[in-house]
């Protein structure tokens, strides 16, 4: 069964009007504002681009027109309601754009944090697992312990060209490299330009 209840309230109450506007305002004030879902509306006169007036209910939160145009004639103390606040709508948009922003930035902190720990929990197990020093061992012995990325200096790490398959990679995932390779090699990852990984 649907439920017949206002989801808003009207604020200064129903006012004089015909039989006609009233069901329209009241079915309005029942379905309630789709764009913020707040609880209070307000019946306002509005004038549009044609210099037509109109009574209009205003949702009192986001500043949005629920009914649309109504004819003032069917509200009869038309005169005394409010202009319709065209600010309302413009600051609710630049306080919701706002919350959007702080809650992305919140969202891309704890991302960020999330990744700092992840390295750090990778590097102790890169630390503690046996089973990598076997294969960093094997990786740096199948380029003879010459660093592949320059082919001058000596091989010191296993780089791994993606993590998508944990701390133990098919050994064609690894690239023996020395430490400044390295170190350039994940500078180009966390968003340093540089022409070896293009777009990282």
């Amino acid at each position: 069964m649907v439920s017949t209840a206002p989801q808003m309230s009207l604020r200064g109450g129903l006012p004089r009007m015909s039989k006609d506007a009233k069901e329209r305002v009241e079915e309005c004030l029942r379905r309630g504002c789709v764009n913020c879902r707040q609880t209070e509306a307000v019946l306002t006169r509005r004038t549009n681009s044609a210099g037509i007036v109109s009574a209009q209910l205003q949702c009192n939160t986001c500043g949005r027109s629920i009914s649309g145009s109504m004819k003032r004639a069917d509200h009869y103390e038309f005169m005394d309601y409010a202009q319709f606040d065209e600010e309302l709508g413009i600051n609710y948009q630049g306080s919701y754009h706002d919350e959007r922003r702080d809650l992305l930035e919140a969202q891309l902190a704890q991302l960020a944090f999330n990744r700092k720990q992840r390295s750090v929990d990778y590097a102790a197990q890169l630390r503690s697992s046996p089973e990598w020093r076997a294969l960093r061992q094997k990786v740096l012995q199948r380029a003879r312990f010459v660093c592949e990325a320059c082919l001058s200096a000596p091989a010191e790490h296993a780089h791994h060209l993606t993590y998508h398959f944990g701390i133990l990679p098919p050994a064609w995932m690894l690239r023996a490299v020395c430490k400044p390779c390295h170190e350039r090699l994940h500078a180009s990852k966390r968003g340093q330009d540089d022409e070896w990984c293009p777009g990282s």
